[in-house]
C-alpha cells in the first residue's frame, strides 16, 4: 500500500461500560476516543435507499482501509469511525457503523480493510 492512498483520516471509537440510572435500569454509555486519528483510504462501494422507522432513509456503504498494526487489528464490529476531517464527500464528524471487522487480503500485514455504513443506527 502506497501512503499516497492514505488521504483521509479516521478516528476509532468505542462505547463506554454500560451505566445506570437512578432507578437501576441499564442505560448505554457514550461514545470515547479508542485510537487517535490516523490516515487512512475510504472507497465508496455504493448505496441503497431503505424504510426504517417509517420512512425512507439513504444508506452508503464504504470501504475503509487502513495499515496493519496491533491496535487496529484489535478494532471490533462495535466500534465505529469517526472521519477526522472531510473526505469522500463527507462532512468532518460523520460516524461510519464497523459492519464487518478488518481484513487483511494479503495475509501480509500489511492492510485492514473494513466494510461500513453511513446513514443508520449504531
Amino acid at each position: 500500500m502506497y501512503s499516497g492512498f492514505l488521504r483521509d483520516s479516521v478516528t476509532v471509537e468505542r462505547q463506554d461500560a454500560d451505566l445506570t440510572d437512578s432507578y437501576g435500569n441499564p442505560t448505554p454509555g457514550g461514545w470515547v476516543e479508542h485510537i487517535a486519528a490516523q490516515p487512512c483510504q475510504i472507497v465508496p462501494k455504493g448505496g441503497s435507499e431503505d424504510v426504517l422507522a417509517d420512512r425512507l432513509t439513504g444508506v452508503i456503504k464504504f470501504e475503509v482501509i487502513l495499515r496493519w498494526s496491533t491496535a487496529n487489528a484489535a478494532i471490533l464490529d462495535e466500534d465505529r469511525f469517526v472521519l477526522a476531517r472531510d473526505a469522500a464527500s463527507l462532512a468532518a464528524g460523520t460516524a461510519l457503523n464497523i459492519r464487518h471487522r478488518g481484513v487483511d487480503p494479503t495475509g501480509k500485514r500489511r492492510e485492514l480493510r473494513f466494510m461500513v455504513e453511513s446513514g443508520v443506527a449504531t
